[in-house]
């Protein structure tokens, strides 16, 4: 496959080496918009993967969320059920009592989590010294003259 210049340009350079100290910033509305702005959801893909750091703010487009939750991942959670029935007769009542647990896997974020984060919140998903630190951060708007 060739690439045009502009584009094998952007992943060689956002390809560059994490222990160089080069930070790279790039800003879209939607993982949507960087398809329509680079015209191969390949290409588009592998430099999104250059990024390690993201903060999603909030947002109700499919493909963006599809990412962020590929990258976080699913848990595994457990779900209790109990039930209790009482019987009763002329002579005799019994109470009956059952629980059944079990595990099921979950996304760690549903879309309603993204619809509803306050304007000055974001999903953070870091690379700290090797280690992953993702979280719901407050963000602070700062105005430059």
């Amino acid at each position: 496959m060739f690439l045009p210049i502009k584009t094998a340009f952007l992943i060689l350079i956002f390809g560059i080496n994490p222990s160089s100290k080069c930070i790279g910033i790039i800003s879209a509305q939607a993982v949507s918009s960087f398809y329509a702005a680079i015209g191969d959801h390949d290409v588009a893909n592998t430099l999104l993967q250059n990024f390690r750091q993201k903060l999603v703010f909030r947002t109700e487009d499919r493909t963006t969320i599809e990412l962020i939750n590929h990258l976080l991942g699913r848990v595994e959670v457990e779900r209790v059920s109990s039930s209790t029935s009482k019987t009763s007769g002329i002579r005799n009542e019994s109470t009956t009592t059952s629980e059944s647990r079990s595990t099921t896997e979950k996304q760690v974020l549903n879309p309603q989590a993204f619809r509803a984060l306050g304007p000055n919140q974001a999903v953070a998903l870091l690379s700290v010294s090797g280690y992953s630190m993702d979280d719901v951060v407050e963000t602070v708007p700062v105005f430059i003259n």
